[in-house]
């Protein structure tokens, strides 16, 4: 029974490494860095797009203009819903410290 247990290990350590080696899997830790969730490239796009803005402290003018803007609702249109949800917040925020008038309609499906 040793001799059929010691054959088979062998002919499956001889198998698998006729596979070569072993590749990270896809969200593992590269480089130091993790990816925790894969986020579609247009999100990625429309998230940094609206990011920017907010990142360069907007003036009372920029927030009536971009991100309370019609197109700008439409982009929020088209994100995820997680996504979605967090861009309203930020930008119903950066409404509220200018005493701008933000519609509940705004970016909703």
């Amino acid at each position: 029974m040793k001799i059929v247990s010691s054959l088979a290990f062998a002919a499956f350590l001889a198998t698998t490494e006729a596979f070569g080696p072993a590749q990270p899997l896809k969200g593992a830790v590269q480089n130091g860095a993790t990816s925790t969730m894969y986020v579609n490239i247009g999100d990625r796009k429309r998230r940094s797009a609206v990011c920017e803005i907010l990142d360069a402290n907007p003036t009372k003018e920029i927030v009536e203009t971009q991100l309370l803007s019609d197109d700008m609702s439409e982009m929020v249109k088209k994100c995820n819903w997680k996504l979605r949800n967090s861009m309203i917040r930020k930008i119903r925020d950066q409404a509220a410290r200018y005493e701008i008038p933000f519609d509940s309609s705004f970016g909703v499906k």
